[in-house]
Parts: C-alpha cells; structure tokens; sequence
C-alpha cells in the first residue's frame, strides 16, 4: 500500500479485493514530557467499513511538508524527538465492508454482525427462562471453538447447563434482531460472568475475563472474518459493592477497558458498545452505587460510539438482578439503541387485555408485554394462552 498526500488530506492506492480508505481524525491530544510527547485522539464515526489502523505523521515547517511517523493500530502513539512547534496530524484506515457481491463468493450474501455480551450476572441472566421464545433459528453463539445455534443458556464461562436461571437480556436482543433483519447474520459471544469487577480484577485489560472476552471475540470474527463488531455491556454492581471499592477510578477503569477490546480484537478498532445503566432502585440505595452509575451513564461523554441503554421501569425480583419479563424487555432496548431507534421505557406489563365471549376459536395478539389476561362469557370452554 502507497501513501500519498494531496491538498484535502490524505489519499491512500491500495492493492487487494477490498479498498481501503481513509478518515481524517479531526481532534488530536498531545501530553508533553522533555522530549516525549504522547499523540492521542478518538477514533472516528465511521460507517461502511472497519479501522484497520492510523497513520500518524508530523511537521516541522508550518505544515508545509509532512512525513509519516508511525503507523499505529490503537488511536494513540509516542513521538520520542518532540521539539517546540511541531505539528501533528492523523488518519483512520478503513477497509471497506464487502459488498453482497463479494460476500457471495464466501457462500453467503449476509451482513454478519459478531456481537460481545460482556459484564456480570444482568447480561448473563439470572431469571428462571420463562416458557417464552428461544433464540431465532439462524442466530449463532460462540462455543469452545466452534459456532452453534445459540439457545438458552448460552455457554458464559461461568454458566452451567443445569442452571434454571439463564434468562438474560441477549434473548430478546436475538429476537428483535432476527425478526428485523431477516437478511442478516448474528452470532453472540457470550463472555460474562456474575460477581466479577475492575476492583477485584477481573475486566481491567489483561484480567482473565478480559482476555477470555478477547478470545472468544477473536475466535467469531476469525470464523466470520467479514463481521461487524458490537460490544453490550451490563456490570457496575460488584464494583459499588466491592469490600474496598474504588469508585473514583470506575470510570477510567471503564474506558481503559473500552480501549482495550476495541485494540486486541480484530476490526474492533470503532466498535460501538452499548452500556445498561444500573438498576435505578439500587442507584438510590447507596452513594457508591450512584457513583459507579454516574460513571457509565457519563460514557458517551468520554468515549467515542458509546450509547447507554436506561433501565427505568424494569423489575427486580431480588436486590440486583431483574426478572424474566424485565431481561426480555432489556434485550429489546439494547436492540432499539442498536439499530437507532427510539427506545421504549414503558414496563413489561405494562397494560392488559379483557376477552369478552367467543363463539368457536379466536386468536388475541399484542404488540405490548401484557402483565394480565382475562376472559369471561360465553358458553362453550376456550382458553386464552400468552406467548
């Protein structure tokens, strides 16, 4: 690949089946020491590709002439020869996502999207699976080193399969994506594990979650090397807990992390993560819990691609963990925030439907969660099911 420059910034010849492109960064951080100055700058919003690295390169003369410093993979690089009046500028590499076409040749003419579901126990799922809707037909997970047709409950690295309570808030993530993208693919890495925190270190890069979330990720998009990366993330309550919690640093810890998986998985390098905001009525139990809040729900104002998904309205049945209507219901909003539609803050159960009399068979269908049925009149037996 030859890099060249022109008047608009640069310009990139590219060799190979999928072009590469560029996106110039438009805000650079530069933190001096003697001669070493640390360059840093977020990584863009890009659509129709992934970022496979930056050039990063610097001028002496006003800007006049530029040459290439490095060319790092992560949105960060040293320059050990700082001098006074040196300028600094940078770009994103993109390679561009297959089209249909070419995705064809690989068997299939799908979007894939690999999808990272870390965090502790409310993105694991705590609730007993209801009798409800299973995983869509289709939809994959990562298991061992394979892919799977993904079903309840999802192979967690802590996750056992006697284990009642599996319900999480993926299921109804799956359900709303297969139902909404018919022509796409979706394959789920489970990696979270209940009671784990940065203060115990556990998702601090180089923590052993961390790298098994790394792991698994790499081992889907190594399967389906064309995907699109996407992080849901649901932890915060082990950290407000902690015997000595450091909420102070949460929010460093949680950007560092950020950082980390979006550098050691492959193509993640402008994945967008989707955080859930802890449950409102243990933030109002405790400084420390809205503290550690405060810090996720502030993401997006640290980082690029960051979006949280509110938890207002949802049920818990016991301190920490919702129950199975209310992970359904979850799911949902992180797939809303997903696809950039509004989302619905309204409860599950949140209405009710009254059957008046009926003649033979009917049908009665709602859009709605519905917390209650009832039916009444007629004088043969029928039976209203919920789904």
């Amino acid at each position: 690949m030859t890099m060249m420059l022109g008047s608009l910034g640069f310009g990139v010849v590219a060799g190979g089946i999928r072009p590469v492109t560029v996106g110039i960064i438009s805000k650079i951080r530069v933190d001096v020491s003697g001669n070493t100055a640390a360059v840093s700058w977020d990584p863009p919003r890009i659509t129709g590709g992934a970022i496979t690295g930056y050039v990063l390169q610097v001028s002496d003369d006003g800007g006049s002439r530029w040459t290439t410093l490095s060319t790092p993979t992560a949105p960060s690089a040293q320059d050990g020869a700082w001098r006074p009046g040196r300028l600094y500028r940078a770009a994103s590499l993109v390679e561009s996502y297959p089209s249909k076409e070419a995705r064809a040749g690989d068997g299939d003419a799908r979007t894939v999207h690999v999808v990272l579901l870390a965090g502790q126990s409310n993105m694991v799922g705590a609730a007993v699976f209801d009798g409800g809707a299973d995983y869509p037909s289709g939809v994959l997970a990562v298991s061992g080193d394979a892919l799977v047709q993904a079903s309840s409950p999802l192979d967690h690295p802590a996750s056992t399969a006697d284990d009642p309570r599996t319900l999480g808030p993926s299921l109804g993530f799956a359900i709303d994506f297969a139902a909404a993208r018919p022509d796409e693919h979706l394959v789920l890495v489970p990696a979270a594990v209940g009671g784990t925190s940065f203060a115990d270190d556990n998702w601090n890069p180089g923590d052993h979650n961390f790298a098994q979330a790394v792991a698994r990720s790499n081992t889907a998009v190594g399967l389906r090397p064309h995907a699109r990366f996407t992080i849901l993330w649901a932890q915060g309550i082990s950290d407000a807990l902690a015997e000595q919690p450091d909420v102070d640093a949460y929010a460093g810890r949680l950007d560092a992390m950020i950082a980390g998986l979006r550098g050691e998985v492959a193509g993640a390098l402008d994945a967008p993560i989707f955080l859930a905001a802890l449950p409102p009525a243990f933030v109002a139990g405790g400084s420390k819990a809205a503290q550690v809040n405060a810090a996720i729900v502030d993401t997006p104002k640290r980082v690029a691609n960051a979006i949280v998904v509110p938890t207002d309205n949802l049920t818990l049945e016991d301190e920490y963990h919702y129950d199975a209507p209310s992970y359904r219901a979850l799911g949902r909003r992180f797939y809303a925030a997903f696809a950039g539609e509004p989302i619905d803050l309204r409860g599950p159960g949140s209405g009710s439907i009254t059957v008046i009399g009926g003649q033979d068979e009917f049908t009665v269908s709602s859009d709605e969660t519905i917390a209650d049925i009832s039916a009444t009149g007629g004088e043969e037996q029928f039976t209203v099911e919920k789904d």
